[in-house]
């Protein structure tokens, strides 16, 4: 997982959208208990400065610095 961490996470600060599942991002942040509003805090303050949570058939959460959509029991802290 160190390995997939080290290739994967200079890529997303150079994206312009990272589009992860929750599960991904959770892993990819090595904080498997973070809830969607943490980890999407999380890649925001990397400078990502877009991203698309995939919460499976909940749907998704868009946020950007100054936006958030998505199902509303899924929103930032």
């Amino acid at each position: 997982m160190e390995e997939a961490r080290e290739t994967l996470m200079p890529m997303a600060r150079q994206a312009d959208m990272f589009f992860p599942g929750l599960e991904e991002a959770r892993l990819l942040l090595g904080r498997p208990e973070a809830d969607a509003g943490e980890v999407i805090d999380k890649f925001l303050a990397m400078g990502i400065p877009c991203v698309v949570l995939k919460l499976g058939l909940e749907g998704c959460i868009y946020a950007t610095a100054r936006r958030l959509r998505g199902p509303p029991d899924h929103g930032r802290s």
